[in-house]
């Protein structure tokens, strides 16, 4: 999702766009893939951005609120952030040893979850699905050798 649709999303709910926030918005579009707030806080201390670092959990509160921003905890016990390009859920694949997420582009399970539940006379409201495994990289490593 572009910086604009971020900003037009809090335009839309009332918020207001603050210099400091649109600087945040943006390096948070420029991402490809999953971050940690350490990482976008030093992208933002490389580029002397002059955002303070309670504006940027602030914004990410805010953006996980709004649901357009979604959090994953990896195996190391690091929060890291995706943006969602839709309000629907998502799925992930997670390497247990290097963090590497990838988000599946569809959702395997939905209909088994949605029978499932029928049968149980339980209404679902949504779901989520976090695999974690291995990565190709660290797959191809002997045990004992270091991942990072």
């Amino acid at each position: 999702m572009s910086s604009e649709a971020l900003a037009e999303a809090l335009l839309a709910r009332g918020y207001q766009l603050t210099e400091a926030r649109r600087t945040v918005l943006t390096a948070i579009s420029a991402w490809s893939g999953c971050f940690s707030s350490r990482e976008l806080w030093r992208k933002l201390q490389a580029e002397r951005s002059g955002v303070g670092r309670a504006t940027v959990f602030r914004t990410l509160n805010l953006l996980l609120e709004l649901g357009l921003l979604e959090r994953i905890r990896g195996t190391d016990d690091v929060e890291r952030y995706l943006v969602t390009c839709t309000g629907d859920h998502h799925h992930h694949l997670i390497c247990s040893s290097c963090g590497w997420v990838e988000e599946l582009p569809e959702c395997p399970v939905a209909d088994k979850l949605a029978e499932l539940a029928a049968a149980r006379h339980f209404q679902m409201k949504s779901h989520s699905l976090e695999v974690y495994g291995l990565c190709e990289r660290c797959a191809g490593k002997r045990p004992g050798q270091s991942s990072k």
